[in-house]
């Protein structure tokens, strides 16, 4: 991704361009549809926090801005997100309420990166130290959630969530997190910021982008880019293993076929 041409973007097609496409419509697909691929149409069902009714005012507002009446609705989303950063110092919030200002979030901050506006632009840079923290206390909560990811099939099928409403948290939550960082990802590199280390990943993306990358992908990055020692087994074996080259491969291939 960070080899990216500028035609990628605009073209639906490449994964960067869908990536992108599906970052700028997260407020109108929220506004119609009432949920998003890292909310649950039934995660608020007997709950909703107040976050959540006033990024959907937003959503709607933004969805349906004309010329006349872009002021106002920026004033109204400047301060639904004054708002939701004045929670940063509240100690009192539930589980819920902390998913969801990392979920509102996501929408405040790609409204204003898509939006064309210098100073809107501006605010998102500040505001993703925000995103960033609270996404780590999400990572708290994530953890006490994964007794079940490393169950195979019929493991799961024995062991099913306790609440069809706990399964509904536990995958918003997890949708959530990796959200989160893909759209901080896609900011540096529309800003041409710097790329990642492997010191950035904890085991559950990992994990999660070796499935889609490649075993031998990810650990050649995390190989090539890692600069603190390993802290777990599961590093040392996965990130400090130097990568094998092709010429190694091809020798072992030639051996084993001896």
């Amino acid at each position: 991704m960070w080899d990216m041409c500028p035609w990628q973007s605009t073209d639906s097609s490449t994964k960067i361009g869908y990536v992108l496409k599906v970052f700028k419509n997260l407020h109108v697909a929220f506004a119609r549809d009432n949920c998003a691929p890292h909310i649950h149409r039934y995660l608020y069902k007997d709950h909703m926090p107040q976050f959540i009714l006033q990024a959907f005012s937003v959503c709607m507002l933004y969805a349906n801005k004309t010329d006349a009446n872009r002021g106002i609705i920026l004033r109204v989303l400047h301060d639904n997100v004054a708002t939701l950063l004045a929670s940063s110092g509240a100690a009192t919030l539930t589980p819920l309420e902390k998913l969801a200002r990392v979920q509102v979030l996501i929408f405040y901050q790609t409204i204003r990166m898509f939006d064309g506006d210098i100073t809107l632009g501006q605010q998102v840079g500040n505001d993703f130290k925000w995103l960033l923290s609270w996404i780590g206390d999400l990572c708290g909560l994530r953890d006490n959630l994964v007794g079940s990811v490393y169950l195979d099939r019929s493991g799961l099928r024995n062991k099913p969530p306790q609440s069809w409403e706990r399964w509904i948290f536990a995958e918003s939550l997890r949708r959530t997190v990796i959200m989160g960082y893909v759209l901080k990802a896609l900011w540096d590199l529309l800003k041409g910021g710097e790329s990642g280390t492997g010191d950035d990943l904890d085991e559950f993306a990992q994990h999660f982008l070796t499935l889609y990358f490649g075993v031998n992908e990810i650990k050649t990055f995390c190989y090539e880019t890692r600069k603190q020692r390993p802290t777990s087994q599961l590093d040392a074996e996965f990130r400090i293993s130097p990568p094998i080259s092709t010429a190694d491969h091809l020798r072992q291939i030639s051996d084993s076929a001896s």
